[in-house]
This record gives C-alpha cells, structure tokens and sequence, in this order.
C-alpha cells in the first residue's frame, strides 16, 4: 500500500480541530463522511458552514487497474476503514496542495 491523496468534499467540522470530509464517486454521489483531522486534508481554501470545497484526505492505497481500495484515516459507518474508488480519485504527493495555513 502506497499513501495518497483521495480527493473529496471538504466542510468544516464540529471542532476546531477537524474537517468533516465527504468521499464521492463521480456517478454514485457520496458514498460516506467522516471527521478527520485538519492535518490529514490537504484544501486551496477554508471551507465555510453551507460552502463546500474540493480538498484531499490522506489515505492508504493499493491500486489494481482502474480501481483502488484505500484505507481511511478513521473508521466510516458505512465501510469500515476501507472503500473502493476509482484511481482517477488518487493523487500523490506532489500532486496536491499544501495545506492552508490556519
């Protein structure tokens, strides 16, 4: 498993300290959120009450072709600590933003 970058939905969480993080696949919607901590996201600007942005989660990945299931940072009601996503989701490291400063 390599790291890499999810890209998902990004709102503010209910603490200071943490972003809640929405993972949707193009065609499906959002599949689940979950609150992680600011540190583990990566966003061009800070997310706002009522005013999403596009940001990264960090995560755990093993790649197969056109799909990838990666390992979230924290555990989803939905599934668990691992989902399927297409690749085209993933980024690296280097393809991702800095974090906004806070």
């Amino acid at each position: 498993m390599a790291v890499r970058w999810l890209q998902c939905t990004v709102r503010p969480g209910m603490f200071d300290s943490e972003f809640m993080v929405g993972i949707e696949v193009p065609g499906k919607g959002e599949l689940t959120a979950i609150f992680v901590d600011k540190s583990l996201v990566r966003v061009s600007e800070q997310p706002e009450r009522g005013r999403p942005v596009i940001g990264h989660v960090r995560v755990y990945a093993r790649e197969d072709g056109e799909e990838a299931t990666c390992t979230l940072p924290v555990q989803s009601v939905e599934f668990g600590m691992n989902i399927g996503v297409p690749t085209s989701l993933l980024a690296a490291q280097d393809d991702v933003l800095d974090p906004v400063a806070r």
